[in-house]
């Protein structure tokens, strides 16, 4: 159990060192049976502004292998365009038949 919160500190302290270099990315699948949306959404809580969390569904643990167009497209979109939404990712994630959803804000406190 102290090795767990051990590693959730290291985990915390990381995202928000890196947050004061670089914009973070979060890609996660709603259905990800091992790390829940809670704890993503905890995550863009405590990160810097600049941290963006985006939330693929249905998709489990792996969107890159289970969404890769939709991946990719989103991945394109935060490059060139700086958002979320354009275009050829609505297609992607269509043909996929997956939503993508940038989530604003954060868990509550409690987690």
């Amino acid at each position: 159990l102290d090795s767990n919160k051990s590693l959730t500190a290291a985990f915390d302290a990381a995202l928000i060192e890196l947050g004061e270099y670089a914009t973070v990315v979060q890609i996660n699948g709603r259905e990800d049976p091992w790390v829940v949306p809670a704890w993503g959404r905890r995550a863009k809580r405590l990160a810097p502004p600049n941290h963006r969390l985006v939330e693929i569904s249905p998709c489990g643990h792996c969107p890159h292998h289970e969404t890769p167009e939709t991946v990719n497209e989103l991945l394109t979109s935060l490059i060139v365009e700086e958002s979320v939404h354009s275009e050829s990712l609505d297609r992607a994630a269509a043909a996929e038949k997956v939503k993508v959803e940038e989530i604003t804000e954060g868990t509550p406190e409690a987690l």
